[in-house]
């Protein structure tokens, strides 16, 4: 599997203090998300994934559109959270507001349950496991999965054999790509962090 890992494209949340479990993006994080579909869709994945956070869907949209895949969407792959649970839209409302997205049993149609982790330790664990499952379906697949950051700390943590509280922290901007390959028992880190598309197209980095 070859894993096309990507950050969302900034938030209303990235640029509040008022904690806000789903916020859509920003005019920027729109410019963000346009600019990494054409990336990704360069790269010529094979499946397109995303957490349900509005977010992370907002940023795979693009590349869906371009690429003509659908979204599937995993609720183990929300941003890893320690604040008071959240309900989402219901999965009728989200298949207006996203049409490629594919829903899978675990979301509440009533409206999906966005569970807090225990503390980061859970966390870690959590991202432990969808790493194990997203390399035991994508078997030979190119597989661009549209996340977060702590998240995706923590599944680059995971992937490295890093602890979670390691010093060590990836810099994320928003809109970034990480490519890692796995293959033949082995990890191979093609790129960590990319933002070259963003500078290409003259579009604003943002942490």
């Amino acid at each position: 599997m070859e894993l096309i890992l990507v950050r969302h494209g900034q938030s209303q949340g990235n640029i509040s203090t008022v904690d806000m479990p789903d916020p859509p993006l920003t005019a920027l994080g729109e410019q963000q998300a346009a600019s990494v579909s054409r990336a990704v869709a360069a790269l010529k994945p094979d499946i397109l994934a995303a957490s349900p956070l509005h977010r992370a869907l907002q940023t795979a949209t693009p590349a869906a559109r371009e690429l003509g895949l659908p979204i599937e969407v995993w609720k183990e792959a929300c941003e890893v959270r320690t604040g008071p649970p959240y309900i989402g839209p219901s999965i009728d409302t989200m298949c207006v507001s996203f049409p490629e997205a594919i829903f899978g049993d675990d979301m509440e149609t009533a409206g999906w349950h966005y569970n807090s982790d225990l503390n980061l330790i859970e966390a870690r664990r959590r991202a432990d496991r969808l790493v194990l499952a997203l390399q035991e379906r994508y078997v030979g697949k190119r597989l661009a999965i549209f996340l977060h950051g702590t998240l995706n700390q923590m599944i680059l943590q995971s992937i490295l054999g890093m602890p979670t509280f390691e010093k060590i922290r990836i810099h994320q901007p928003n809109g970034c790509i990480h490519r890692i390959l796995f293959q033949d028992n082995h990890i191979f880190v093609h790129s960590i962090a990319d933002i070259t598309h963003l500078i290409q197209d003259d579009v604003g980095v943002t942490s």
